[in-house]
């Protein structure tokens, strides 16, 4: 593999994982959610305008993933299922992976007026007004369930809906796309 290549995903909103092992013919891999891998010089890229891009890093196994991470891959659990997948894969352990969340829709714009049919019970207490929830935090406590010590979790806080210097579907109506990398070199 060249030294710096970059794969991205046409992201489906669903909680499908790649690894990235060897070779990739396609450098843009479909019905995929998340990029796992230990190789250096390959770039994860996630696109992202509302969505969470969640990194997480592995230091002491050198291994990195990238997830796209909207309320529907909070529903399916896509970062419990990152988590399991890098301990399997490159023997990590929770306790030493770094997470930095990406700008999203925060608390203040998290709108979903069909939440009780659309969200389980399980993040109903994550409401924080009427149809308003708390993704972040959401997003906190998913990776602290699966091992993630808190002050090794980072989120920036900046909600794409209220910052103009990020694209924002909830805000402008139009798609546009963020983007978040990871690379271990």
């Amino acid at each position: 593999m060249n030294t710096s290549e970059m794969i991205s995903l046409y992201q489906v909103h669903g909680s499908r994982l790649a690894v990235i092992d060897g070779p990739v013919r396609q450098k843009s891999l479909s019905g995929v959610d998340g990029l796992l891998t230990d190789m250096h010089g390959v770039s994860l890229l996630i696109k992202h305008a509302d969505c969470q891009a969640v990194v997480l890093y592995d230091p002491e196994n050198r291994a990195i993933a990238n997830i796209h991470c909207g309320w529907k891959g909070s529903v399916s659990n896509i970062l419990i299922k990152a988590v399991r997948k890098m301990v399997r894969g490159y023997s990590s352990h929770p306790e030493n992976l770094w997470a930095s969340i990406s700008p999203s829709l925060g608390p203040c714009c998290a709108e979903f007026k069909d939440w009780k049919n659309l969200l389980p019970r399980t993040l109903h207490g994550f409401q924080t007004a009427p149809a308003h929830f708390d993704f972040w935090g959401i997003t906190l406590w998913q990776l602290r369930s699966a091992g993630l010590p808190s002050e090794q979790i980072e989120t920036s806080r900046i909600c794409t809906a209220c910052s103009k210097d990020y694209f924002s579907y909830r805000r402008e109506g139009l798609t546009g796309r963020n983007a978040t990398a990871i690379m271990l070199i």
